[in-house]
């Protein structure tokens, strides 16, 4: 089962509540059925300092913790396989680190965590704008010895503006349009594994009722875009993409 909480509608009378530093405990079952995710706007604008998740745990739906601007710590489960759009915008953490092989982070799920430092992440795709603007950012490990990670996305990086280390893994096929624009990284390495560099930009068009046009892209026929800065310094081997 999805866990419901629903208790904060984000609104401006919890714009300026007290800090919760007792940690919220998420059963991992209820009523004898395991708790497998968090609900879409579960606890979206709540004042929680920490979060503990049961490590049943595969999903954490779109805006689940958005705006929790006081949250500071939560664990990520081995098993978890999706985080989704927005689920950790603007929230309060300093460093992250999410070792789930399976997990694919959506667009903008950490988009504007302003006090983030660093990460290590073990995951296999790292979405479109994923720390999109997380400006304090200044050092990201991305895949371990098991080296699970195949993609980053476009603009996954984008506005990082702090950011100056950036390792590559070598199970890497993918680094999308723009990833590390507005960054601050001078040199990277780019291993033999990586098959795409800058080719896969965001993907745009118009939304059914949004009423406004965001003009399309064209993969196979538009110029391609680096994925650094201009004035970044790129090595890579021989006869490979890079």
């Amino acid at each position: 089962i999805l866990y419901k909480n629903h208790y904060y509608d984000y609104n401006d009378k919890y714009k300026d509540a007290e800090a919760i530093t007792e940690p919220c405990i998420i059963p991992s079952e209820v009523n004898g059925y395991p708790v497998i995710g968090i609900d879409s706007r579960a606890f979206y604008g709540s004042v929680y300092v920490e979060i503990v998740l049961p490590d049943t745990i595969e999903l954490i739906g779109s805006n689940a913790f958005g705006y929790c601007k006081q949250l500071k710590k939560i664990n990520f489960p081995n098993k978890l396989k999706c985080i989704e759009v927005d689920a950790f915008k603007n929230c309060a953490f300093e460093d992250l680190s999410i070792n789930a092989p399976d997990l694919n982070i959506q667009p903008y799920a950490f988009e504007c965590c302003k006090d983030l430092t660093q990460i290590k992440l073990n995951v296999k795709t790292v979405g479109e704008n994923a720390f999109f603007d997380c400006a304090s950012l200044e050092d990201a490990v991305i895949g371990d010895d098991t080296e699970n990670t195949e993609n980053i996305n476009a603009e996954a990086f984008m506005k990082c503006t702090s950011l100056d280390k950036i390792n590559i893994p070598a199970s890497l096929k993918a680094i999308g349009t723009d990833a590390f624009t507005n960054t601050l990284i001078n040199l990277v390495t780019i291993p033999p594994t990586v098959e795409i560099i800058g080719s896969l930009p965001a993907q745009r068009g118009e939304a059914p009722t949004s009423g406004v046009h965001i003009p399309e892209t064209h993969p196979l026929t538009d110029l391609p875009k680096c994925s650094f800065d201009s004035d970044c310094t790129i090595n890579g081997w021989y006869g490979t993409e890079a």
